[in-house]
């Protein structure tokens, strides 16, 4: 997860009960420093979710851990995490014309803001220009081609935010990556004006400015918006007083998509010249929504990376049972899986994980990727039942026989036998409890005999 210095960072975990003790202590951890204690109360039979949120103070990479008392099942006892922080974050502007309004709001002039701006036209964008940001802002202009909605599909399913503009030329570009059944209409200029419905609640982004700000945005007028149906009331964030969507946002992998029915001319409205154009457009930009909750990275799994690589990239694996960043075995990557277009641009394969901890990916010095990696909790953490087949299984059983509730013994284990050789031990084993079943039987039958 990507952040930018100063922000607060969310880190959701689901704890389940499974025993009898429903109250424990926990701490995260940063950096191997403890930031947050807490005694938390799980029930017995449920998954309960907590949150525990602290401030981001410095850049670079950052390791975490979560954890409360080990009990029978430690493997679990404990998750860890990885967050990248920015000083600046770096949002890519696409556009071709009637950019300016949008350009001045993410980059005012004179002003030192968290945002790294470029500006790339629509038929200059290539994939490298997605790989060095972490926003990219559809605005007015020609429009991205297929290719091109390809590009931001994939990267925001890597983790990217999307802002798209709804302009007339992104139409196209807006049914293709919208997953919900939309379509379009405009509003015509001269034929009147809609305005922002006032929310109950105003969006998790724009709740920093406050619900004065929020009131304010719903007396700007506006004259020639996107009208578009299809979107669930439900998933909308800010409405237009005809009910038609103002904004809404669609999560995609590990990023998501803001879609604004924002033509930012003065021509189509009040917002465009008002105090309120450049909050709204940073705070779309910066802020992150909530991620869904995933486990991330786990043991045996292959990790994919792309980037700029300069010399040799290598791999510290996490050591089995070591504390995060003691004990690391350096492993180079084991192949590349193709060139990128130049620049030392490259897709490489990971090693797979064979223990907790964390993977760092380092090329010419640099750390250029970490990824924590966990056991899976559902394995872990399961206690249902196991079937014989599973049992075996774990317990690395090459031949066995399975025997059904009130079966025979005997009967099981010569029907084990045939097509299959059965060690000594095995067959010693199999003759000592029939031996054992006969006598039983035997004394029932003698007791039997003589009660009548």
């Amino acid at each position: 997860v990507t952040l930018h210095r100063g922000e607060i960072a969310t880190i959701g975990v689901t704890f389940s009960g499974t025993g009898g003790e429903t109250r424990f202590p926990v701490e995260l951890r940063v950096d191997g420093r403890i930031v947050i204690q807490r005694e938390l109360d799980v029930r017995p039979g449920r998954a309960d979710r907590t949150e525990f949120s602290f401030p981001v103070e410095r850049s670079g990479w950052l390791t975490g851990e979560v954890s409360k008392r080990p009990d029978r099942l430690p493997a679990d006892d404990r998750r860890f995490f990885a967050l990248r922080v920015v000083e600046r974050v770096p949002v890519l502007l696409v556009s071709d014309d009637r950019y300016l309004y949008v350009e001045q709001a993410l980059r005012p002039e004179g002003a030192d803001t968290d945002i790294e701006l470029r500006l790339k036209k629509y038929s200059e964008l290539v994939s490298d220009d997605l790989e060095r940001a972490e926003v990219v802002v559809l605005g007015p202009g020609m429009g991205p081609e297929r290719r091109d909605v390809a590009l931001v599909e994939r990267f925001v399913e890597k983790g990217g935010k999307a802002v798209v503009l709804l302009t007339p030329e992104l139409e196209d570009a807006a049914l293709a990556l919208s997953e919900y059944p939309i379509s379009i209409e405009w509003m015509e200029r001269g034929g009147g004006f809609v305005t922002v419905r006032k929310p109950v609640a105003l969006p998790y982004f724009l709740r920093p400015l406050g619900r004065e700000t929020g009131d304010a945005i719903t007396k700007l007028r506006f004259r020639s918006p996107a009208l578009v149906s299809g979107v669930p009331r439900s998933g909308s964030l800010l409405l237009f007083s005809n009910g038609t969507p103002f904004m809404w946002e669609e999560r995609r992998g590990g990023g998501s998509i803001l879609f604004c029915a924002i033509d930012p001319v003065p021509e189509a409205g009040d917002l465009v010249l008002s105090p309120f154009f450049l909050p709204i457009m940073q705070q779309a930009v910066l802020v992150r929504g909530r991620a869904a909750p995933a486990e991330g990275h786990l043991i045996g799994e292959a990790i994919e990376w792309s980037g700029a690589v300069s010399g040799t990239a290598e791999c510290e694996m996490p050591a089995g049972g070591s504390e995060p960043g003691g004990g690391t075995v350096t492993a180079a990557v084991p192949r590349k899986l193709r060139e990128m277009g130049g620049g030392g641009r490259v897709e490489l394969l990971l090693p797979e994980a064979a223990s907790p901890g964390f993977i760092t990916l380092k090329g010419g010095g640099d750390t250029l990727a970490l990824y924590a990696v966990n056991p899976d909790c559902g394995r872990e953490s399961d206690l249902a039942p196991a079937s014989c087949d599973e049992a075996a299984d774990s317990l690395g059983f090459e031949h066995y026989v399975v025997v059904e509730a009130g079966s025979s013994l005997t009967r099981a284990v010569g029907t084990g036998r045939e097509g299959r050789e059965i060690t000594l031990h095995f067959a010693l084993a199999a003759i000592l409890l029939f031996a054992v079943e006969s006598v039983v039987a035997q004394r029932r039958y003698e007791g039997g005999e003589g009660v009548g």
